[in-house]
């Protein structure tokens, strides 16, 4: 199961591409950087932020033994944002760790939902990541 945060955000998130039209920095980065001191203020220990690929950000985050890692893009639908979140561990197929993935979402959502900044904050879960395709907010 993976869990996914989907949001908007009024942050001013542009992509920077080279001189032959080639993407050098995905948008989101201050976004990515945003929720990740969220996390931290839940109590979550975050690493640094990685590019992931070209179309995002990536960065683990962890609390009493559990890991993650998170996984900011932009969303289906324009205007949104989607926070793909898994668990990342020896047993992270495990129900239980679907579960304690859910709850950092919630979290993180209800986080969001208090912030003028942020919108239309839902998690969904789907079983494979395709699914996410047809969800829109």
């Amino acid at each position: 199961m993976h869990h996914i945060v989907e949001f908007r955000a009024r942050f001013v998130e542009e992509a920077k591409f080279d001189r032959e039209g080639s993407i050098v920095e995905p948008p989101g980065r201050n976004l990515a950087e945003d929720l990740r001191r969220r996390l931290e203020a839940l109590s979550y220990a975050a690493t640094d932020l990685e590019m992931h690929s070209h179309y995002g950000w990536a960065f683990g985050a962890g609390i009493d033994g559990r890991r993650y890692w998170l996984i900011l893009a932009e969303g289906p639908s324009l205007s949104t944002w989607a926070l793909y979140i898994s668990s990342n561990g020896l047993f992270s197929w495990l129900a239980r760790s679907s579960e304690q993935c859910h709850a950092l979402a919630t979290k993180l959502v209800s986080s969001l939902r208090q912030d003028e900044l942020y919108s239309a904050a839902r998690v969904t879960s789907v079983r494979r990541l395709r699914d996410f395709g047809d969800i829109a907010l």
